[in-house]
């Protein structure tokens, strides 16, 4: 069967998913580097206007993984294990940051997206 393109850049989309109830948490996993992270997301589920805001994001490169966290007010904190330890980094305003400012975070790439119901 075709596969159905992306409403943005045209490309088939590897899965379509249906749902009966909106999710609470979407989680997606990107290897496009050249992506446009949005900062929200409408859909609509089952006659349902749904608003999901980016809330997290995970980073790979040199072997390792980092993250950054979006609290309620729009804040961005960076965490790594390694040099922060226990503690997060204020890295700014969502709305401050541009997409390369959330596609790579300290010399790492974006691989996986958190979006959270609204």
């Amino acid at each position: 069967s075709a596969m159905t393109p992306c409403m943005q850049c045209r490309r088939p989309l590897q899965e379509l998913k249906q749902f009966t109830a909106p999710p609470v948490i979407h989680i997606l996993h990107i290897s496009d580097f050249k992506l446009n992270i949005d900062k929200l997301v409408q859909v609509h589920i089952s006659n349902r206007h749904c608003n999901y805001k980016l809330k997290g994001i995970i980073y790979f490169g040199g072997a390792h993984f980092t993250s950054r966290l979006i609290d309620n007010k729009g804040e961005v904190w960076y965490h790594d294990g390694i040099t922060t330890h226990r503690d997060c980094v204020h890295n700014g305003n969502i709305e401050q940051l541009g997409n390369n400012d959330l596609l790579y975070a300290y010399s790492r790439q974006a691989c996986t997206l958190l979006y959270m119901l609204t």
